[in-house]
């Protein structure tokens, strides 16, 4: 009798399933540290993975980057993805896949390249591993671990490639914790940014700095003057976003938004000054 055709259904399946397996084989095996020449290896197989088209051929070579180096987080955070399961499910794996991103550095290197992470190659499937992790304690409203996370990471890397100060600068208003936001900004004061500057106003505001806040909403509106209607309330957030923005553009106050919105919302107090002035 002829072979029976396997569905695609089944053939999806199948290749979920072993991605599941070698996910957490890989996560028990809490392996020692790569070779450089297996790391190496693993990571390039992995880039070229990002270049294919087609869905089962990235997995299966994500699986294989996997089996080179058992600690790389990289093509262990696709695999996530692919297999889905519940958000709590899935901020299990990724704390998991961070202490393999140690394992994958190093006790030393961590140590030797602390404040200047980005800076390293090797360091920055670690560093998207973190974000991903803080990114899922935000979905679940857990935001004093996502702080947690976010504050590592500048620790690792003061330059902050990855733009974490404006979800901190965020959380921390949402949650209150004005002295450490206020930290964080002046840390960052030169920047010239719709987060910066509409951040200012609420911890001004916040602090009960009345006159300080006044003159930050002044700057604030130099700096990006669409922001002032989705922090304050007043006009809709469009369910389209833009994939980039640019700034002092309306589609930086929509990212804007995203970053510090909710610390705004949480105060409506605030949102009826912003109104009133």
């Amino acid at each position: 009798m002829p072979r029976k055709k396997s569905s695609p259904t089944n053939r999806w399946d199948a290749l979920r399933a072993e991605a599941r397996r070698v996910l957490h084989a890989a996560l028990d095996l809490e392996a020692e540290q790569a070779t450089p020449e297996a790391a190496h290896y693993s990571q390039e197989l992995f880039y070229g993975a990002m270049e294919l088209s087609r869905e089962d051929a990235v997995i299966k070579r994500c699986i294989k980057a996997i089996r080179i180096n058992p600690n790389n987080p990289d093509p262990m955070l696709v695999l996530c993805r692919f297999i889905g399961g519940s958000l709590e499910e899935q901020i299990a794996l990724h704390e998991r896949i961070v202490q393999a991103g140690e394992r994958d550095i190093g006790k030393q290197n961590m140590e030797a390249i602390k404040g200047q992470f980005w800076g390293y190659l090797e360091s920055r499937p670690y560093m998207r591993a973190l974000q991903t992790l803080g990114q899922l304690y935000e979905q679940a409203q857990r935001l004093p671990e996502a702080v947690g996370i976010y504050e590592r990471m500048l620790e690792l890397n003061p330059n902050d490639n990855q733009g974490v100060r404006y979800s901190l600068l965020g959380h921390y208003l949402t949650l209150n914790r004005l002295d450490e936001a206020r930290k964080l900004w002046k840390r960052y004061e030169d920047e010239h940014s719709a987060f910066w500057a509409w951040g200012k106003v609420l911890l001004e505001f916040l602090s009960g700095n009345l006159e300080a806040a006044q003159k930050a909403l002044g700057e604030a509106r130099k700096v990006n003057p669409y922001a002032e209607a989705y922090l304050g309330g007043w006009k809709p957030i469009p369910k389209n976003r833009p994939g980039f923005y640019s700034p002092g553009q309306e589609s930086e106050a929509l990212y804007c938004f995203d970053e510090i919105g909710k610390a705004w919302i949480k105060n409506p107090q605030a949102q009826r000054w912003l109104e009133e002035h």
